[in-house]
C-alpha cells in the first residue's frame, strides 16, 4: 500500500511539472512573432508639421550645421528631410516644392558624408522664408 501511494504521488507530480513547463513553455512563445515573413507594422507618417517641429523648432538643423550633432542625430536630419520631400506641397508650386526639398535632402546627405562644405548647403537649403512665402498656407 505504501508503494502504491508512493508511485501514486510521484506519478502526481512528473504530471504536475510536466504541465506547468507546458504552460511556461506556451507563455514564451506567444509573445513571439508567428511569422518572420510578416511585414513590420506601418509607423506613423511623418507630417510637415512633424518635421518642421523636429527638424526646425526643436533645433536639429543648427546642431547638425554647427557641428554639434552626433550621427545619429545627422542621420535622422536626412531621414526627417527625405520624409518631407516625398510630401506634397500644401500650396504653391509643385516643381518649386521638388526643387527646395531636394535641395533640403542633398544638403543633409552632404552633412552626413561629412562634405566641407555642408554648413553652407544647409543654411541655403533651410531658408524658412523663401519656403513658407509660397507653399505654407
Amino acid at each position: 500500500m505504501r508503494n502504491r501511494n508512493l508511485t501514486q504521488m510521484v506519478l502526481t507530480s512528473a504530471f504536475a511539472l510536466t504541465v506547468c513547463l507546458g504552460v511556461i513553455c506556451m507563455s514564451a512563445s506567444a509573445g513571439m512573432p508567428r511569422n518572420q515573413d510578416e511585414p513590420p507594422k506601418e509607423e506613423k507618417k511623418l507630417t510637415i508639421k512633424d518635421i518642421m517641429d523636429q527638424a526646425h523648432k526643436k533645433g536639429l538643423i543648427k546642431k547638425v550645421a554647427t557641428g554639434k550633432a552626433s550621427e545619429a542625430e545627422t542621420k535622422k536630419l536626412q531621414t526627417l528631410y527625405t520624409a518631407l520631400s516625398k510630401l506634397s506641397a500644401p500650396q504653391g508650386d509643385k516643381k518649386s516644392w521638388e526643387e527646395k526639398t531636394k535641395a533640403l535632402v542633398v544638403a543633409a546627405k552632404a552633412a552626413v558624408d561629412k562634405d566641407v562644405d555642408y554648413a553652407t548647403k544647409l543654411k541655403a537649403a533651410s531658408n524658412c522664408t523663401a519656403c513658407h512665402k509660397i507653399h505654407k498656407p
